[in-house]
């Protein structure tokens, strides 16, 4: 989920600036940003826009991966662009 984000922030912003991943350890899991400067926000992270990606298409699954693989997920603007995130659960001991 991680190399997704970076690799659409990459692919999809202008190059001008920094990107930054955060990671942040929270007492129910994990939080994983990456900060770009575009302030534009990305694709659909909703489910409710859902559309189902081509199959003959080579990109277009990211999105749905973070959306269906993460506990949430979403974007927020920042003083420099924007941060796209996801969470993950904390795993339980036995």
């Amino acid at each position: 989920l991680t190399a997704e984000l970076v690799a659409n922030a990459v692919e999809h912003t202008s190059g001008k600036g920094p990107i930054e991943l955060v990671v942040r350890l929270l007492p129910s899991g994990c939080r994983v940003e990456v900060h770009d400067r575009d302030p534009e926000p990305p694709g659909d992270l909703a489910p409710e826009h859902d559309t189902p990606p081509d199959p003959w298409q080579e990109h277009g699954r990211g999105l749905l991966l973070i959306r269906t693989l993460s506990a949430a997920c979403g974007h927020r603007l920042t003083d420099d662009g924007k941060a796209v995130w996801f969470t993950l659960p904390a795993l339980r001991s036995p």
